[in-house]
């Protein structure tokens, strides 16, 4: 692994700036990585990945929206969170809920993320032709 030499990121092997293309080749060449694994990593690297959402639920204004409808007495305190981490998980695009009320708002942040996630994801992978195995 890059570990072993001391290499945690990418970034450590672009050089200063993301600098010079040929040193993230250099880099690669030294650790012994394969042609065809040192053209893909080179497209990464300078690819506008990680393509993910960091996530709208982190959000001063969603969470000041999220506040008045916390009803304490109702118990789901940590449903909200829960729901959003699993629709974001599985990267659903539709959701059934029966009923509104604080876990909507939260549902309903989650298939934002995801889809602009997933429209990050595409755009990437239109870019550097690059996806990850299916």
């Amino acid at each position: 692994t890059f570990a072993e030499y001391g290499v945690e990121t990418v970034a450590q092997m672009l050089g200063p700036e993301g600098g010079d293309p040929s040193a993230l080749i250099a880099s690669l060449r030294e650790l012994g990585v394969t042609r065809d694994h040192r053209d893909k990593i080179e497209r990464l690297a300078r690819s506008p990945r990680p393509c993910g959402a960091s996530g709208g639920c982190f959000d001063r204004a969603f969470l000041a929206a999220c506040r008045p409808l916390h009803a304490q007495h109702m118990g789901c305190e940590n449903m909200g969170p829960l729901l959003y981490s699993l629709v974001r998980f599985t990267k659903a695009r539709h959701v059934l809920e029966v009923g509104a009320g604080y876990t909507s708002v939260w549902i309903l942040q989650a298939l934002a993320d995801n889809d602009a996630e997933l429209a990050a994801c595409a755009a990437a992978v239109a870019t550097d032709g690059y996806t990850v195995a299916q």
